[in-house]
């Protein structure tokens, strides 16, 4: 490896809160950047050029030019620390028209459990491929992932891939960035893709094989304090576990959508801060849930494959059913303990458990 980059590397790490397993090293060209993506160019040069064009009518608009000096500096400084330190991932052209790419990583923290995730999003396919580019053509992207508001979740919020097509012209590095992604870091995207059948624009959760259904026993042996020690009993929030008692007003907010539901079988509930009328009742028997953007629905958790939460939106898939997607903040009140429990009530993280204890699932 080069010395220069090597100090590179050192300096954008020494940025960063956590540090990539397979950096980026790439250095940015900013005209190539801007050319890929002029709306951000717009930005950054409106950021400067209005104030030092006012700045002559009065003199307060010297403090809105240094400030867009320092905006500017910050944005930058952020985009080379990104090429350099952030994470290498597998990524394809999934659409010409609309122009999309699909990348895929693993949002999984230290020690967490596996959380492997495709992204979809709008990319400059022509132009970052000199208009050569070609549906399913292999890509390398770069990609510095957000922890958000969602501080303590289980794994990573989001994560914010880019081309180095659109990053640099040098060939022979966005050649090393393709060749340096191993075949089992290719794996993911080529499952996930098969998976979700869609070009909508969002991160899906890819799962590399499905988990068998929980047998009736364990669910009644363990779901009960597995919620009761997970989720908060939080009244204040509309938060409330059956142990500690939901009183009747929470429970006129159940009925409309989950009328059939056994209270003596009933785990908890949880509301949404988007209306009364919408949140989750979890029980032994399964799931009610009701948001704004979906019909109420109910479901057993045999019939579900696994549930992500990531950047405001919750999506849960199912083994015989399109997968859905909440585009809302719903259960605002405990998301991350709700993506927990469904994991492991549909069997995904309890498989995880018996395999890491030398079992079998």
């Amino acid at each position: 490896m080069d010395d220069s980059i090597q100090r590179d590397l050192e300096w954008a790490r020494s940025k960063q809160t956590a540090h990539a397993a397979f950096p980026g090293m790439v250095r940015v060209n900013f005209l190539r950047y801007f050319r890929m993506f002029p709306k951000a160019m717009l930005v950054v040069l409106l950021l400067v050029l209005v104030p030092a064009a006012l700045v002559y009518v009065h003199w307060g608009f010297g403090i809105l030019l240094r400030a867009g000096l320092g905006a500017n500096y910050v944005y930058l400084r952020g985009l080379k620390i990104r090429l350099l330190g952030g994470c290498i991932n597998p990524g394809a052209i999934i659409s010409l028209d609309p122009p999309l790419i699909a990348a895929a990583t693993d949002l999984s923290r230290s020690g967490s459990e596996d959380c492997p995730v495709v992204k979809i999003l709008p990319h400059p396919v022509a132009k970052m491929t000199d208009g050569e580019g070609r549906m399913g053509q292999r890509i390398g992207t770069i990609a510095t992932y957000a922890e958000g508001w969602a501080e303590g979740g289980t794994h990573w919020n989001d994560f914010d891939p880019i081309s180095t097509n659109c990053a640099t012209s040098d060939q022979d590095e966005i050649a090393r960035v393709v060749g340096s992604i191993t075949p089992d870091r290719w794996e993911p995207l080529r499952v996930g893709l098969r998976q979700i059948k869609s070009a909508e624009v969002g991160l899906y959760r890819v799962y590399m094989t499905l988990p068998k259904a929980l047998p009736d026993q364990v669910l009644c042996d363990r779901l009960p304090d597995l919620v009761a020690n997970i989720l908060p009993h939080n009244p204040e929030k509309g938060c409330y576990l059956a142990r500690e008692g939901i009183p009747p007003k929470a429970w006129s907010q159940v009925q409309p959508y989950a009328a059939a539901i056994d209270p003596s079988r009933t785990l908890a509930f949880i509301g949404s801060s988007r209306g009364n009328n919408y949140g989750v009742v979890l029980s032994l028997d399964g799931v009610c849930l009701h948001a704004p953007t979906v019909p109420p629905m109910q479901f057993r958790y045999r019939d579900l494959v696994g549930a992500l939460y990531g950047y405001f939106k919750f999506e849960l898939t199912f083994r015989n059913a399109p997968r859905v997607r909440f585009k809302d903040k719903w259960v605002d009140a405990a998301p991350w303990e709700l993506e927990t429990i469904l994991n492991w009530a549909s069997g995904l993280s309890y498989c995880q458990e018996q395999e890491e204890g030398g079992g079998t699932c």
